[in-house]
């Protein structure tokens, strides 16, 4: 809706005129009775994202919490990183690739994959150095 010249959540206008304030920076209107398209005053509550992602949360099921852990996860390897001295870590060590694979944020296949050089590989060198193309 337009308010004071502005576009604003219905919800969150009813809020500042009932409390007679405004909402801090960052604080949502959320409702209490679960029903997201309410507007009712008695129903109209602050709170923060944390509280929508708990709200969200409870609601699932647990098929769809393994799911968004799953995906989370799939995210977070694919940020993760590996340095030299990882590679040389996982190509040389004797340490079980489950356990280097979980310090390192890595999945334990492209721990192999990187012990069998199928992944991460050097290639400082040029290509045809050896056949005298570079000098």
């Amino acid at each position: 809706m337009h308010h004071e010249g502005r576009t604003v959540a219905v919800r969150r206008v009813i809020l500042e005129i009932r409390d007679g304030e405004p909402l801090p920076v960052g604080a949502k209107a959320l409702t209490s009775c679960e029903h997201h398209h309410c507007v009712s005053p008695h129903c109209a509550v602050s709170g923060t994202q944390s509280d929508v992602c708990s709200r969200i949360a409870e609601r699932m099921s647990d098929t769809a919490k393994h799911v968004l852990a799953g995906r989370r996860a799939a995210t977070a390897r694919r940020r993760a990183t590996l340095s030299a001295a990882d590679v040389e870590r996982l190509r040389t060590s004797s340490e079980r690739m489950v356990d280097m694979a979980a310090a390192l944020g890595i999945t334990e296949a492209h721990g192999y994959k990187v012990r069998n050089h199928k992944r991460w590989r050097d290639f400082t060198a040029p290509h045809f150095l050896g056949l005298g193309a570079a000098q």
